[in-house]
């Protein structure tokens, strides 16, 4: 994406510390990353990134985080709809296309409420807090230019639970099936999100109809009722399948959500 002045001074306004970055890096001034740019630096730059905790550059802004779907093949980004909206960007594809899913998130947050390890799941799927994200430039394009959501802590545990859930999501993504018993994954998907997760009837249906998109299935209202179908099982006292028969079926590691 081209950078504008016009972004660089909205970005600003919404607190975000920004840096001219080379690659995936910050540049530095007298060998030290740096807040101190100029709009004409920016402006210049290859790349911005904005920093995630601004005070350790000695400056106020927003604290932010960044969910990043970092998967080769846009399969974990397929899953972004299941976040709360906002500041995000994706990156154009191997061929030159620019893929309609975001693969990065940004969310401001408390510094208080930082996640005190690191997130990472097989480095597809990764929340960063403690350096600075690429924002725009070469590669990069915007998909939501608004102000980053400020998470309340609550909020914040649903977004780190959703990463787990998108990390689940997508090891069943590479062992299903093309075509013949699509139907009974997806019942047994159904089952094993109500029998053994706490989740939302409203996050249950993200994730099935975040399934279909990523493996283009067009019957997405058939395989959407089947959290109701197996909700209602499950309160008449029947017996529905659980996430270990739903792993045996796709021969996957149980990496339950």
């Amino acid at each position: 994406m081209t950078i504008t002045i016009d972004n660089i001074k909205t970005w600003r306004d919404w607190g975000m510390v920004l840096t001219p970055a080379k690659d995936k890096k910050p540049l530095t001034k007298n060998k030290v990353w740096s807040a101190d740019w100029t709009e004409d630096d920016l402006l210049k730059a290859d790349r911005i990134a904005v920093f995630h905790q601004p005070e350790k550059r000695n400056v106020k802004g927003a604290n932010i985080m960044t969910v990043d779907f970092d998967c080769p093949k846009f399969i974990a980004s397929a899953f972004s709809s299941m976040f709360p909206a906002s500041f995000s960007m994706g990156k154009k594809d191997s061929t030159g296309a620019i893929r309609p899913t975001p693969t990065h998130i940004e969310y401001e947050i408390d510094p208080a409420d930082k996640p005190r390890r690191k997130i990472s799941y097989e480095g597809v799927i990764e929340v960063l807090t403690s350096t600075c994200s690429i924002i725009a430039g070469k590669d990069r394009h915007l998909i939501h230019n608004v102000k980053p959501l400020r998470l309340s802590k609550t909020q914040l545990e649903h977004v780190l639970q959703t990463v787990k859930v998108v990390n689940f999501m997508r090891e069943l993504y590479l062992k299903f099936p093309e075509k013949g018993n699509r139907d009974e994954v997806y019942l047994r998907l159904a089952g094993a999100l109500t029998k053994d997760t706490d989740l939302s009837t409203e996050m249950k249906e993200k994730m099935i109809d975040s399934m279909c998109y990523a493996t283009k299935d067009l019957e997405i209202n058939k395989r959407i009722k089947k959290v109701a179908y197996q909700e209602k099982q499950l309160e008449a006292g029947q017996e529905i399948a659980g996430i270990k028969s739903l792993c045996e079926i796709l021969n996957v590691k149980n990496t339950s959500p």
